[in-house]
């Protein structure tokens, strides 16, 4: 019975956990290079372009590794969140051949809305699992 509880328990954490983007935008080569995009902390509605083309929409996700982009400045425009906290970024950066290049991004902060729900999700595990204690 607790094994049952545990694996339940461990298989809802993880079912809100960012997962890693990856994205190819065309078959690396000694003409092209690799982009890395690392948000501070795991981000909601992340949205990325690089040189006009889509290669993230509204993912949720901590880092984004793009490979196959030309060697050039690269045009790269993120977005991510909502409200006052909300970043829109729109820079170039220089991608050289066979080298990946990173960037690192504040992310937006949480709101308050996100941050009450995941507190009374952990206070009812908590009291669940100290209810399936008392009762074993």
């Amino acid at each position: 019975m607790r094994i049952r509880a545990i694996v339940i328990a461990a298989c809802a954490a993880c079912s809100a956990c960012a997962g890693d983007v990856k994205y190819r935008m065309s078959e690396p080569s000694n003409l092209t290079g690799s982009l890395t995009i690392l948000m501070t902390q795991s981000t909601k509605d992340l949205t990325i372009t690089v040189n006009g083309v889509l290669v993230a929409e509204r993912v949720h996700t901590e880092r984004v590794d793009i490979v196959g982009i030309p060697i050039g400045l690269a045009d790269v425009v993120i977005a991510a969140g909502g409200g006052p906290t909300r970043i829109d970024r729109h820079f170039q950066i220089s991608i050289d051949a066979g080298q990946v290049t990173t960037v690192p991004i504040a992310a937006p902060d949480r709101a308050m809305s996100s941050t009450l729900p995941m507190w009374f999700l952990s206070l009812l595990a908590t009291s669940i699992t100290v209810a399936m204690h008392l009762l074993l």
